[in-house]
């Protein structure tokens, strides 16, 4: 199994591969490049682009940024390579990362060089941005063995959500940390989407010693957007007196009243009738939640047992089980489901049922954002569909289009963070479909943001950062300007 320490090392020795091969496998066309004659902020810190090993340049007017490991992870970018179908990049913050530049350089600024064009692919959030069209001006260059991505407003802005800034005497600013506009769902119906983006209101404040003071005044600006679902025209629908978010809870969720489940000498009974012994669990003063999802003919329980009233919310140690209960009869879900898990969703695909988690447990009550799918078939036999797919440590399920699950699968390599997605591999993880023979097709390649399923069956992903948003199913971008 690909995970952990061995794979980030395959990774690494990847990196490097391209790094040592690209220029002389796989150039083509030479240009002219140039160092640029002006600074270079990157996070507020000013980058040594004079002394850098591999430095800014400039073809055609735009400014191009070298994709080493170390700037690619400062700047929120992960890579990964496909000898079949080039070079992958994703938007995505690892903020365990940090940052060493990359020194050992001498360049003189405004100094001539030549680059090289690739002929392999380029896949930027999986659209291919080298491409061989005539009026594509800005390809993607080689210099010092190194691929370099050019910064133009659409890779920039819309493909990243960085805010870049320029003038004569500050240079070129890139902020990869921008907060942005915190785009969300609102609204859904069979013929639109209504989509929100909040921003704070800020004043300006200027100090004796010139310098200016932005002051949260506690007020939000809420701006409102309209996807027509037939055309997928993203238009601005106007300002909104205050933010709504949509009620995308799911519906077959049922939080149990008091007194459903009990606990008497050790023994836990549901609505009276002895379902499990618990004589083996060490409890004082225990506890309970549960929650039910209905699905089909089947009712399927969460229990949350908090074994002693001692240790105050959110550290209660808790044990926690899965039960399915149908036409009276109760069973437990079996060990291969991990009872870390938080249940999120469970889903009836033709005779299968697929419990959904959305976290595990790692302290007390808290969890990370690793997910697990546990699929049920006809015959009551379990398994963890992660286990078949050695890639993909979390497997989200998303929903359902054509009796098929839609999921998120992604290498996530530690579950032992807390809050965390964990890590991605750009050539790998993605949107996929996975069906009833647990067999995965994918979709569209990883891009980081938040997916939904309309009702007229497209996957469509939301940018957090900017008026962006895709058309997983066709790959189309849909963006409209701020208003």
């Amino acid at each position: 199994m690909l995970r952990g320490v061995n794979l980030k090392k395959i990774v690494l020795f990847i990196v490097i591969l391209i790094m040592i091969m690209s220029s002389y496998v796989y150039a083509t066309e030479i240009v002219n490049v140039q160092i640029p004659s002006f600074d270079i902020t990157i996070n507020n810190v000013i980058f040594d682009n004079q002394h850098a090993a591999y430095p800014f340049i400039v073809y055609n007017d735009i400014t191009y940024a070298p994709l080493t490991y170390n700037l690619c992870r400062e700047l929120g970018v992960t890579t990964g390579w496909d000898i079949k179908k080039g070079l992958y990049l994703a938007q995505y913050k690892d903020y365990s990362f940090g940052y060493k530049p990359d020194l050992g350089g001498n360049f003189k600024r405004g100094a001539n060089y030549t680059a090289t064009i690739p002929n392999f692919s380029v896949l930027l959030n999986g659209v291919n941005i080298n491409s061989e069209l005539e009026e594509y001006l800005y390809p993607v260059l080689l210099f010092k063995n190194v691929t370099y991505l050019p910064l133009t407003w659409e890779n920039v802005y819309y493909e990243f959500g960085w805010d870049i800034a320029w003038d004569s005497k500050n240079g070129l600013k890139i902020n990869s940390d921008n907060p942005g506009l915190n785009m969300y769902l609102s609204a859904i119906n069979e013929n639109y989407v209504l989509l929100q983006t909040n921003r704070d209101i800020y004043t300006e404040q200027k100090n004796e010693d010139g310098s200016t003071t932005y002051i949260n005044t506690g007020k939000e600006e809420t701006n409102q957007y309209k996807l027509d679902l037939k055309s997928n025209e993203l238009t601005y629908d106007g300002l909104c007196d205050k933010a709504v978010r949509y009620d995308n809870f799911n519906k077959n969720y049922i939080r149990c009243d008091d007194g459903i489940f009990t606990i008497e000498n050790n023994i836990l009974l549901l609505n009276g009738q002895k379902i499990d012994d618990l004589s083996n669990i060490d409890m004082k003063n225990p506890s309970i939640y549960a929650a039910k999802w209905i699905v089909g003919y089947k009712s399927f329980y969460e229990v949350r047992i908090f074994t002693t009233d001692e240790i105050p919310a959110p550290y209660k140690p808790f044990v926690q089980f899965i039960y399915i209960e149908e036409e009276g009869k109760v069973s437990k879900v079996d060990d291969c489901w991990d009872t870390k898990n938080y249940l999120n969703n469970v889903y009836k695909i033709g005779e299968n049922y697929y419990l959904c988690s959305y976290g595990k447990h790692v302290v007390g009550r808290f969890g990370n954002g690793l997910s697990t799918i546990m699929k049920i078939d006809s015959h009551g036999k379990s398994n963890i569909i992660n286990d078949k797919y050695s890639d993909y440590l979390s497997m989200e399920t998303i929903g359902t289009i054509d009796n098929k699950l839609i999921i998120k699968a992604t290498w996530f390599a530690n579950p032992g963070i807390i809050d965390s997605m964990g890590k991605v591999s750009a050539v790998n993880d993605g949107y996929f479909y996975l069906d009833e023979n647990d067999n995965l097709t994918k979709i569209y390649p990883f891009v980081d943001g938040n997916v939904f399923i309309a009702p007229n069956d497209h996957l469509y992903l939301i940018s957090t950062s900017r008026v962006f948003m895709i058309d997983l199913t066709t790959g189309q971008r849909i963006k409209k300007n701020r208003p």
